[in-house]
């Protein structure tokens, strides 16, 4: 998409983290790092479809040389999964009001379920 953007432009990207500190609690995720580990993602297989966690780093490389990283953030880090559609402009538990504080502060944005990445166009 570089050339179709100019200079400056920013990009988002969300992602799966392939290091969700949730998922690393369970032996599955285990198997499939060591799996994958040649490669450039956590690859999770299910009984119908298979999941590419991609690292960080290997969708940073993709990105260039057009496209410099800027940002990173995290959500999913603390709220409960899948429990209840969440409305982030009204956070209602604790968990909620700590995490839409702290979503692009370290360690938070790195440890969500889902990673986003701002690249700008070079």
């Amino acid at each position: 998409i570089a050339p179709f953007l100019a200079p400056g432009a920013p990009v988002v990207v969300s992602a799966l983290n392939p290091f969700f500190w949730k998922d690393m609690t369970h032996r599955w995720w285990w198997t499939a790092l060591a799996r994958s580990l040649p490669r450039t993602a956590v690859i999770t297989r299910g009984p119908d479809r298979e999941a590419h966690r991609h690292f960080i780093s290997s969708l940073v490389a993709a990105a260039r040389p057009a496209f410099r990283l800027e940002r990173k953030a995290s959500v999913g880090a603390l709220v409960p999964r899948f429990s209840r559609p969440l409305d982030w402009d009204r956070p209602g538990t604790f968990r909620e009001r700590l995490e839409a504080r702290c979503w692009k502060q370290f360690p938070l944005r790195s440890l969500g379920m889902f990673i986003f990445l701002v690249f700008r166009r070079v």
